[in-house]
């Protein structure tokens, strides 16, 4: 669209013909424009003359005033809007010409049109005559400006349409065609009238409309559907009707695909009964593989047996050598229990001292603190009733200054104020009086008046109504006495059929129910043998299909019973595994010190482990520390060597070829005496920390600085002593001196060296003490090691489990739940077999008595036919009858009201005039009567004067001219002050009541700001300290207690857990940590306790699981060579044998070749201590075998089976044992399956044909066997496909259609779903230096759901097909459903989901901006929500103006927006600059009329007009609007025709 650069208005006049333009011509210069008018002045007003020329006639008219009404002369109204072209085209000129018609003319089409109209069009480049600003409409004479009347400006623009070199084009808006042709000449230069029809029109419906705009869009749904998918489909159809198209090509499948019904129903079974046949084929298979499960089975039993009977001879002789180490243990637990409990008395009474002497000092410093508190706070108050006290004198001394004041003004005017109140009061409750009393006169008169006129009304209207009512009756009754002749013919052709015939009375009717009777006659025996025929034929085909039924429904019962009864094992199986997780859990919470009421939180329960896990694992690590710090000081006794080198300094003495002995390795190897070797230390204190070299190996360190660079030397974090191996000499000495003094450095070390060192047999004591020690930490260090491993597994065991309370709650439910299913399916199955035993007797005997009742039937039927024709003709002849006898009573009725109601409107509409007339003279004097009460408002009730009321009046105005303005003044000031004191007095009271001073107390205090400061801050830090002492006696006298308390316990718990009242003594209790010790003592007396009770148990385990298994025996096979072969079988099998198990036997099979090969086979005489069964296998076993390699398998074998547990033996027993009735159950099942599968089948409708269903039958026969039933399913499948090949070829156009109209349909959802994605693309502007997009719409990726739409679409087409081949077979209008179903709506929420589409945009405040949905942006108001609207409204018109197809063309056209008032709502500058940008951003020209100002909202604006009425100076009561260029480029060209009202001077119309 193009930009508007000028508007003119010429001689319009609004609000009553008050308020007129003359001539006004405002410049917009295609830029964002405020005209500033205040509220009143028309704002609406100019907004509905600027959209009347770009819209048809129903959408000129305003909410609350039409059009029309603006023009009620002849003169002419001129709207003149100039647009200036896009890509520097030019200019374009719109203009109406508009005036009240004065003749209706016989070509003109709306007969109701009140206006005459004349739109026209003019192009240029630059300024002529026909443009906006010298269009010759006004004429300048020597004294006054005239209008050109309205036929004088039609003529012009005819003339000016004549001629070919000028662009001009004028329509006459009375013609449709020429409105036609008007409204394309304004599409040719991008100015849309559907743009201004719609959304201009929406946005001005009420001041700042666009808010409301979106209203009724509650959410994203709700906002693409109105407004995206609109706009996409009007874009997308704007050259030709795309879902029209697909509507036909739509129209026309659904008609092939009727004609090909037949055959698509065809091949769609035949696809049908292959897919459900593959179920078919699957049971099949899966029938014949568990007859070989079953077997292998059965082998796998015998060999479990054989295990078990071999590991009970191994467990017997492994529990004796417990119980005396185990009651050690309890004693030293005991003991040590005694010591800890006595340690923390000691502890408890030591506390409790140290807590009662701190309370007692804290005590003394609280007292303190609280008697200056409460000084200090007594000072201040006394400081604030002084303050009041002041105040109170200030105001006491004012007070005397006004009434001194007002004393002598008082001896002046004394003599009139009191009089002049009494006169004001008595004048104002005189006219106020009157004035009410005249109101309710004229209530009075207008509700008389609204009266009798709604009378009127109601009488007019009543005559027409039965003047109409009156001329229809006439019309009825000729046409119902017409009516009644015809019966009398058809009464005479039944009389002469049949006998008796039926003969009317006087009245003209048959004796009451004469007819009635005769036809129930009949009825009732016709309906006797139909019924009787029915309930035969019903009750035959019923028992038919029950006996059918009955057969499938126990099928499907005994189906039922065994899914139920596995589902019912499957169940206890899962509850007995969270029986079993529970049982485990509940051990390791004990282990874990919880107790059962957190069993089900395993959150909590895991945090418990993992914090037990972390306390072993950093014990663990203290301990290896330990370990480390105990091997170092080993390394050093054993190797002499206390000083620990740097690597880097060892890396350089050997680079130096330097030979160093550590001065400890040194005194151990001197061969020196002990004594001599101390007096050596003594001598050199630094020997045994040091390193001994020679004198030529301490030069050549001392040289390395001089042949390496400095960089290259290794430096060193701590000194390392040298000493020269030469100069070392024995001297004598003293004692050692633990401190050396090096003078030369004047640095001192401290070192004592332990001479036990030089001692041969203390060193070895040493050696073999930090031996003992390592031994022990590692000891330690391995059963944390241990520890850590076992929490770590029972935590892992925790984690994998399953159970929670829920899960167990169901499972336990389920159990209930199938248990009473399986109840009731046995009782139903054997009830159902009483039934159908009953059933087949009672079908016989109805096929005789069925034929019978059909030939009774004809006979009645043919009369019975021709009596309800006579009935219903009689029938109608009763109500013509009737009715005539009605109409001719109601038109006399009619006439009468009519006559009646005439007469009674005449005397009303006389009786309306004179009310009229009796009101206006009402409401005049009320008027009158209302303006002079207003005039005494301000007295207050005083005394009245009596008298005549001018008398009154002329005395309060000469007394009014006479009193002071400065008395009035006085008396408003001293009362304030008289209030001011008695608040002050009130408050010094209240003070002092409620810091409880004595009277006057504070009177010799004197107030001073410093000290009330200085207090208050005193007060505080007095507070402060007090409340700090307070809140520390608190604490110390709550430890006191707490500590008392804890002595109590301690007594208590020792008493409890030892029964001894008194502790032990302090010298007995040993310096151990008594938790450790105890927790030792305890592990250990567990794991004896359990090792003991593991070996009885497992003994019991075999026994009971041999016992259990006893039946089975039988499983083994008799042969002994053929059960080794099962063993080697299993062990082969990786379907079958563990991976453990594997493992054994491949090392067994290693070792046997190696024996093959050496050709040296050993063989024992010894016999396994067995069974006798066994015993006779290994016998046969040694014969085929080499006996070492039987016997290390059989081993092994054994050994696998002692590493179980219970469960385990009792899973490995339980899953033998299920998977072998499984077995049988599954063959069962498959067969039963096979069986409910086929019945399924022949049950379907879609199989009920011959053609399905007798192979499905001939299956059925067949389920015996399954092979059978495979190779006759093959055959079948065989014949249908040979089938489907032929259908194929004749429906395959069809499909051909339909895939093209998907392709279709996917090509176009897919451009609506990019077209969805573009409306945001130009939302970017910047706020705050960044770029912030505005509108985000999310769509889910085309490309990730590309299969998913393309189903969505295929659905679509079905359905739609299958409706209109529904209609279309019941002869309706498909056409019309077919519209409703292809509309891009429904399309595109069919298959993307308009729910789909996500809206966001951004939410901007003062200092922050963030993202919303549309779902929040539409419960905002105000601004916010006008911000959100814009943005919305901006971006679908960028889109749908955008020209994707176009490379070369302006992708950003200019567009404009006229908008009434929209800174009602939005005047915030944070939220105004985001909007003119987004303006800019898409080109859009805002033409904003406003009465609100201030800079916010005029510093958005390079153009601004300021709109002032200014009142005529020659007509009273008339202002004229007139435009002042606040900001803005002015054109300057002279404008000849360009009018102002300035003096006497106005346009003359």
């Amino acid at each position: 669209m193009s930009k508007i650069n000028v508007i003119r208005l010429i001689n319009l006049n609004y609000n009553n013909n008050a308020i007129r333009i003359s001539d006004e011509t405002f410049h917009m210069n295609g830029e964002s424009t405020l005209l500033s008018l205040r509220n009143g002045g028309g704002k609406s007003v100019l907004v509905q003359m600027m959209m009347a020329p770009f819209v048809h006639k129903r959408y000129r008219d305003a909410k609350d005033r039409p059009f029309e009404s603006y023009f009620t002369t002849a003169k002419p109204t001129f709207i003149l809007v100039e647009w200036v072209l896009d890509h520097g085209a030019g200019y374009v000129m719109t203009g109406m010409m508009v005036r009240r018609r004065q003749e209706i003319s016989a070509d003109i089409a709306d007969a109701n049109e009140t206006l005459e109209i004349i739109q026209f069009i003019s192009e240029y480049q630059t300024s002529c005559p026909y443009d906006i600003h010298h269009l010759p409409v006004i004429e300048k004479r020597k004294k006054e400006i005239t209008l050109k009347n309205f036929g004088s400006c039609r003529q012009l623009f005819d003339s000016y349409k004549k001629d070919s070199s000028v662009k001009f084009f004028s329509y006459d808006m009375s013609n449709s065609a020429q409105v036609r042709q008007y409204f394309d000449k304004l599409t040719e230069y991008q100015i849309y009238y559907k743009e201004w029809e719609t959304i201009m029109k929406k946005v001005n419906l009420k001041e700042s409309g666009l808010s409301d705009l979106f209203a009724d869009c509650k959410d994203e749904k709700g906002l693409v559907e109105k407004w995206l998918l609109d706009a996409v489909a009007s874009k997308l159809n704007k050259g030709k009707d795309r879902m029209k198209e697909f509507q036909n090509i739509l129209e026309k499948y659904v008609g092939q695909y009727k004609d090909n019904k037949s055959k698509i129903e065809r091949r769609d079974i035949i696809r049908l009964f292959s897919q459900e046949s593959q179920a078919i084929m699957d049971t099949a298979r899966r029938y014949e593989a568990e007859e070989k499960n079953l077997k292998l089975q059965q082998e796998q039993i015998g060999i479990f047996l054989w295990q078990l009977e071999a590991a009970k001879n191994t467990a017997h002789s492994e529990e004796t050598a417990i119980a005396v180490r185990k009651q050690q243990i309890l004693a030293d637990m005991e003991h040590l229990k005694y010591q800890q409990a006595s340690k923390a008395i000691y502890e408890a009474m030591d506390a409790e001292r140290f807590c009662r002497a701190e309370r007692e000092m804290i005590q003394l410093e609280r007292d303190e603190k609280e008697q200056e508190y409460e000084q200090t706070k007594h000072t201040l108050q006394l400081l604030e009733c002084a303050k009041q006290q002041e105040e109170l004198q200030e105001q006491n001394a004012e007070c005397t200054q006004y009434e001194q004041q007002l004393a002598v003004l008082n001896q002046q005017e004394q003599d009139f104020g009191q009089e002049r109140r009494q006169l004001g009061y008595t004048l104002r409750m005189h006219y106020e009086t009157r004035c009410s009393m005249q109101q309710k006169q004229v209530m009075q008169y207008e509700e008389k008046l609204v009266q009798i006129q709604d009378k009127m009304i109601q009488e007019e209207e009543k005559t027409e109504s039965c003047r109409a009512k009156a001329l229809e009756l006439s019309t009825c009754i000729g046409s119902m006495q017409a009516r009644i002749q015809e019966y009398d013919a058809k009464e005479e052709a039944y009389n002469k059929r049949y006998e008796p015939g039926f003969i009317r009375n006087i009245l003209g009717e048959y004796e009451p129910a004469a007819l009635d009777i005769r036809l129930q006659e009949y009825e009732k025996e016709l309906d006797e043998l139909k019924k009787s025929y029915q309930r035969m034929q019903k009750t035959a085909e019923e028992g038919s299909w029950m006996q059918k039924e009955n057969e499938r429904n126990l099928e499907d019962a005994r189906r039922q019973k065994m899914q139920k009864e596995q589902e019912l094992e499957h169940a206890k199986e899962v509850f007995g595994q969270y029986e079993q997780e529970l049982s485990e859990r509940r051990k390791m919470l004990r282990y874990f010190g919880l107790d059962e009421t957190v069993l089900y939180d395993m959150e909590k329960i895991l945090h418990a482990a993992q914090r037990k896990l972390s306390e072993i694992e950093w014990a663990k690590r203290s301990l290896e520390k330990d370990e480390d710090l105990l091997e170092k000081e080993y390394q050093r006794l054993t190797q002499g060597r206390i000083l620990e080198l740097p690597e880097t300094f060892e890396k350089l003495l050997e680079q130096l070829g330097i030979s160093y002995v550590y001065g400890m390795e040194w005194l151990k190897k001197n061969q020196y005496t002990q004594v001599q070797n101390q007096m050596l230390v003594r001598r050199y204190s630094f020997l045994p920390y040091a390193l001994l070299l020679s004198r030529r190996d301490m030069e050549k360190l001392k040289s390395a600085k001089e042949k390496k660079q400095e960089k290259e030397l290794p430096y060193t974090s701590f000194p390392i002593p040298l000493m020269i191996r030469e100069e070392l000499e024995y001297v004598e000495d003293g004692e050692q001196n633990p401190v050396v003094q090096m003078e030369r450095e004047n640095v001192s070390f401290y070192m004592l060296f332990n001479e036990h060192l030089l001692n041969e047999e203390k060193l070895k004591q040493m050696i073999a003490e930090k031996e003992r020690q390592i031994t022990k930490k590692k000891e330690q260090i391995r059963i944390r090691r241990e520890e850590y491993e076992e929490y770590f597994e029972k935590k892992e065991k925790l984690r994998s489990q399953k159970v929670t309370k829920e899960l167990q709650e169901q499972a336990a439910q389920k159990q209930r739940i199938l248990l009473d299913e399986l109840e009731e399916l046995t009782g139903k199955i054997e009830k159902q077999r009483e039934e159908a035993q009953k059933l087949a007797a009672k079908l016989q005997k109805l096929q005789q008595q069925i034929q019978e009742s059909v030939r009774q039937q004809s006979a009645k039927e043919r009369g019975l036919d021709e009596l309800r024709q006579l009935y219903r003709a009689y029938q109608s002849y009763l109500q013509d009858k009737q009715q005539l006898e009605a109409l001719q009573h109601n038109l006399t009725i009619t006439k009468e009201k009519e006559q009646l109601a005439e007469n009674t409107a005449a005397k009303l509409r006389e009786r309306a005039k004179k009310q009229e007339i009796e009101l206006e003279h009402s409401r005049r004097i009320a008027d009158e009567l209302s303006e002079k009460a207003a005039g005494y408002q301000q007295y207050e009730k005083e005394d009245q004067v009596e008298g005549e009321v001018e008398d009154l009046e002329n005395r309060y105005l000469a007394i009014t001219s006479q009193i002071s303005l400065r008395q009035q003044e006085i008396e408003r000031l001293l009362l304030a002050a008289r209030e001011k004191v008695r608040k002050i007095e009130r408050e010094l009271a209240r003070k002092q009541k409620k810091y409880k001073l004595s009277d006057k107390e504070w009177m010799q205090t004197v107030y001073d700001v410093k000290a009330e400061e200085y207090q208050e801050q005193l007060l505080t830090v007095r507070e402060q300290q007090y409340e700090l002492k307070k809140a520390q006696w608190n604490e110390a006298d709550k430890n006191a207690a707490l500590a008392s308390q804890r002595l109590e316990q301690q007594k208590k718990a020792m008493f409890e857990k030892c029964r001894q009242s008194q502790p032990l003594a302090k010298e007995e209790i040993q310096p151990v940590n008594f938790e450790t010790e105890i927790e030792k003592k305890d592990y250990t007396r567990k794991e004896l306790e359990q090792a003991q009770l593991a070996q009885q148990k497992r003994m019991d385990w075999y026994e009971e699981h041999l016992t259990a298994l006893a039946e089975y025996m039988e499983f083994v096979p008799k042969d002994e060579q053929k059960l080794w072969e099962l063993i080697a079988h299993r062990l082969e099998s990786d379907t079958v044998a563990t991976k453990e198990e594997q493992m054994m036997w491949e090392s067994v099979r290693k070792q046997e070749d190696a024996q093959i090969l050496s050709g040296r086979p050993e063989h024992s005489q010894e016999t396994m201590a067995t069974g006798p069964g066994i015993s006779r296998m290994t016998e046969k076993i040694q014969e085929a075998y080499d006996y070492q390699c039987e016997l290390q398998m059989i081993a092994m074998l054994q050994e696998a089976v002692e590493r179980l547990s219970r469960e385990e033996l009792r899973r490995r027993k339980g899953t033998l044992l299920r998977d072998y009735n499984n077995c049988q159950e599954r063959r069962q099942q498959q067969k039963d399956q096979l069986t409910g599968l086929l019945n399924q089948m022949v049950r379907k409708e879609a199989f009920a044909e011959d053609f399905y269903r007798k192979p499905i039958e001939a299956m059925l026969s067949l389920t015996d066997h399954a092979g059978q039933v495979l190779r006759q399913l093959h055959t079948t499948l065989q014949s249908y496909e040979s089938l489907m090949e032929k259908i194929q070829v004749d429906i395959s156009v069809v499909e051909e259609e339909k895939n093209r109209i998907v392709e279709l349909l996917s090509e176009y959802v897919h451009e609506v779903h990019q077209n969805i994605a573009r409306i945001d693309q130009n939302s970017t502007i910047r706020i705050r230096d960044k770029n912030v997009k505005m509108l985000n719409i999310s769509l889910p990726v085309w490309e990730e759901n590309a299969n998913l739409y393309q189903i969505k679409i295929q659905d679509f087409m079905d359905e739609t097909t299958q409706k209109g081949i529904e209609l279309l077979e019941r002869n309706e209008n498909a056409q019309e459903y077919l519209g409703t179903r292809m509309t891009t709506k429904n399309l595109y929420d069919v298959v993307v989901g308009i729910e789909s589409v996500q809206i966001h945009l951004h939410k901007i405040e003062e200092q922050r901006q963030y993202e919303i949905s549309w779902s929040q942006v539409a419960r905002n108001s105000g601004g916010e929500g006008f911000l959100s609207a814009f943005i919305i409204l901006s971006s679908l018109l960028y889109y749908m103006r955008r020209d994707e197809s176009d490379l070369f063309a302006d992708r950003n056209e200019g567009k404009v927006l006229l908008m009434d008032n929209p800174f009602a709502q939005t005047n915030a500058s944070h939220l105004l600059k985001p909007l003119m940008d987004m303006a800019k951003k898409t080109n859009t020209q805002l033409i904003c009329l406003s009465g609100l100002g201030g800079e916010s909202i005029y510093n958005r604006f390079d153009n601004i007009y300021i709109l002032n009425l200014i009142a005529a100076s020659l007509r009273s009561g008339m202002q004229y609007l007139k435009a002042e260029h606040m900001r803005g480029a002015e054109t300057e060209a002279v404008l000849v025709s360009q009018i102002e009202v300035l003096g006497q001077q106005e346009l003359v119309f």
